[in-house]
This record gives structure tokens, sequence and C-alpha cells, in this order.
């Protein structure tokens, strides 16, 4: 399953407000300018289904369903900056789980795929595969 263009744009959104640039000095790159969004493609390329249409149906339901769940009346993508923080944090902070959970898959896809930038390894002090890794078998 592919992502769509427009979903991309909503999805690097959401990364940037979750990672934003130049507020840690040893990360000075937002998730979108990492390529985290490219990374997230390649991935929802080949993983299950039903793992992909979860992410992508949490996508649609914080770019859409929301903004309205917090009084905006506006699609999370075309909120400025502060207001879509806002609006994470209170869909995080929801009494309905399924809601938190959304806004928690959403966090650690867009950590998982801000990590795999060589810079960010470097400035978490990531250098080398484990050990592990490097044993033959």
């Amino acid at each position: 399953m592919k992502m769509r263009e427009f979903e991309l744009e909503w999805i690097a959104k959401m990364m940037d407000t979750i990672i934003p640039s130049g507020v840690v000095k040893d990360f000075p790159s937002s998730a979108s300018e990492t390529g985290a969004v490219t990374v997230l493609d390649e991935l929802i390329r080949y993983t299950p289904f039903f793992t992909a249409f979860s992410l992508r149906s949490a996508v649609w339901f914080i770019e859409i369903m929301g903004p309205l769940l917090c009084g905006k009346l506006r699609c999370f993508s075309r909120l400025d900056p502060l207001s879509r923080e806002q609006v994470m944090s209170r869909l995080y902070k929801s009494k309905i789980y399924f809601i938190r959970q959304m806004v928690m898959l959403i966090k650690m896809t867009a950590c998982f795929a801000w990590a795999v930038d060589p810079e960010i390894k470097k400035g978490i002090g990531v250098t080398d595969p484990p050990r592990f890794v490097k044993r033959s078998r």
C-alpha cells in the first residue's frame, strides 16, 4: 500500500508538530527535514495491510476530525504550528482510548522514521551497529 502525495504532506505536518526544528541544539532538523516522510513512505509499502491501513486511518482522523474535536474549523495541516501542537496535545489527553492511541501511533512512527537519519543517529551517539549484529552465525 502506498501513501498518496497529499497524505505524505499531512503526515509531514504531523511529524513536524511532534519533532519541530531548532528546539534542541543537537537535533536542529525537524522530522520532515531529515527525510522521515520518505522513510515512512518506503516503510508503508512493505508493512502488512492492516498496519498500513491503521496508520492511514490515524492520519486521516487527525487531519480531519482532530481539529473539529478541539473546536477548530480547519484541517490539521492548515493550522498554524501552535494550534497544531495544541490539537495534538488535546487529542493525546482525550478520555477516549482509541483517540489517544491514534496519536501515539503517529508519534511512534514519526520517532522511528526520524531516528533512521544518520545525522540524528550521530547526535544520539549511535555510530556503528551493535556487536550482536556483526556476529556471523
